[in-house]
């Protein structure tokens, strides 16, 4: 029956500094490349610019 070898760890070791850099590096290209948020077209009960609101819970959307 053959044993099982251990896996060498150096080989252990640089796998896991390799998936640390690539996590650290992951949110910062993520960030660099997101398009500032804006909220546009905006509503309240269907209406896009309502004078008032006769109900107690409004629908809202946009």
């Amino acid at each position: 029956m053959a044993r099982l070898r251990r896996p060498h760890p150096v080989k252990i070791l640089v796998v896991v500094i390799i998936a640390v850099l690539a996590a650290m590096n992951a949110p910062v290209g993520a960030q660099t490349t997101s398009a500032p948020m804006s909220i546009g077209l905006m509503r309240c009960e269907y209406a896009v610019n309502p004078v008032g609101i006769d109900t107690r819970t409004p629908r809202l959307g946009w």
